[in-house]
């Protein structure tokens, strides 16, 4: 399994940090160790927003969809965790205006 960088946005990168490595190939597996590391805090601080995953780069990466959570494997991409501001498109990434954002609450039940 292939060491890969995980990126907090916004509120979570104030409150947790803004950079991490982890060993995983999903993004669900990502949530999963940001949780381990921040027991209850940060599932705490998902519950409530909504959110953008990001493959590869912040700009012109892909967008994963809840369905992509526990199944698409993220290969070398890093992976960005962007909170989506309430009516707002959000970022991008490739073809973003069909990306759709992840309640932080679909986010929890990955982990």
């Amino acid at each position: 399994m292939a060491r890969r960088k995980v990126y907090l946005h916004g509120k979570l990168a104030k409150e947790f940090g803004d950079e991490f490595e982890f060993e995983v190939a999903t993004a669900g597996e990502a949530i999963r160790a940001l949780n381990a590391n921040f027991p209850e805090r940060f599932m705490a601080a998902l519950k409530d927003g909504s959110y953008q995953l990001i493959r590869g780069d912040l700009e012109t990466g892909m967008g994963l969809e809840e369905s992509h959570l526990n199944s698409f494997q993220l290969g070398n991409g890093d992976l960005h965790i962007v909170p989506v501001i309430e009516g707002s498109a959000g970022r991008g990434g490739k073809g973003g205006g069909g990306v759709k954002a992840i309640l932080g609450v679909a986010l929890i039940g990955t982990a």
